[in-house]
């Protein structure tokens, strides 16, 4: 399949990868309008460069509060 042109073609294509037409799928149209909406945030925040959303720990030191500013490694897209 070609990639959907338009937003009915996206939803269109989200309903036959969960099964429809041979799966009744029962979503209102509004639900199918919320689920494409987070998919395309979700998309906008995280597309760029194959980045990803990952939590990092670090135990917040004396030199940290001095400096006012955490050092983050070099290969950290921030």
């Amino acid at each position: 399949m070609a990639q959907p042109q338009s937003r009915e073609d996206f939803k269109d294509f989200i309903l036959r990868k969960i099964g429809a037409p041979v799966i009744q799928i029962n979503v209102a149209d509004e639900q199918v309008e919320d689920r494409v909406d987070e998919a395309i945030s979700f998309w906008r925040d995280y597309h760029y460069n194959g980045s990803q959303l990952v939590y990092l720990k670090h135990k917040i030191t004396q030199a940290d509060k001095d400096n006012g500013y955490v050092p983050l490694p070099k290969g950290l897209l921030g």
